[in-house]
């Protein structure tokens, strides 16, 4: 009984993770949700390296399909880990400077580098030679004209955006 009331609880909480990972992509213009985002991928490809190497997954009867288990998860684990590891860094160096308000300003017009991608969550943008991360979409209403921009130092997350008059 005790397993059962266990595996329930472990669906649950799992289930309730899943869906806070999908509304984080209706926010992420917000720092934490940026935090909470990129630390969800890590600790994803972190189970998917253990489950993969450490556990015996004797409840699958095949070893064909065992090993492809253990395969895939490996490499799924790896690619979750070395795409998002850069950008979990720096968004963790500049918890600090996020809680003590020490912000940049750049001010310019701004150059799309990169599309806002589904994939990412991001697109790049460079004001006055310096690129900035956005996360909010709407970013044609500020084409064209000048603007003011407050980001976090090492991770170049905009916190701020607003047009100069």
């Amino acid at each position: 009984m005790k397993q059962v009331i266990r595996h329930i609880w472990s669906i649950e909480f799992y289930l309730f993770l899943f869906i806070l990972f999908l509304l984080s992509h209706f926010f992420l213009g917000y720092y934490w949700v940026w935090v909470f985002r990129g630390l969800m991928f890590l600790i994803t490809g972190i189970v998917f390296i253990y489950f993969s190497v450490f556990k015996k997954l004797t409840y699958i009867v095949e070893r064909a399909a065992r090993g492809l288990l253990r395969v895939f998860g490996l490499i799924g684990g790896v690619l979750l880990i070395v795409m998002y590891f850069d950008e979990m860094f720096s968004s963790l160096l500049d918890m600090g400077s996020y809680l003590k308000r020490d912000y940049r300003q750049v001010t310019g017009v701004p150059v799309v580098i990169t599309e806002l991608s589904s994939k990412t969550g991001w697109h790049t943008i460079e004001v006055d030679g310096v690129e900035l991360l956005n996360t909010k979409k709407g970013i044609d209403k500020y084409l064209n004209k000048e603007i003011k921009c407050i980001y976090l130092p090492k991770s170049k997350f905009i916190v701020k955006m607003q047009t100069i008059q």
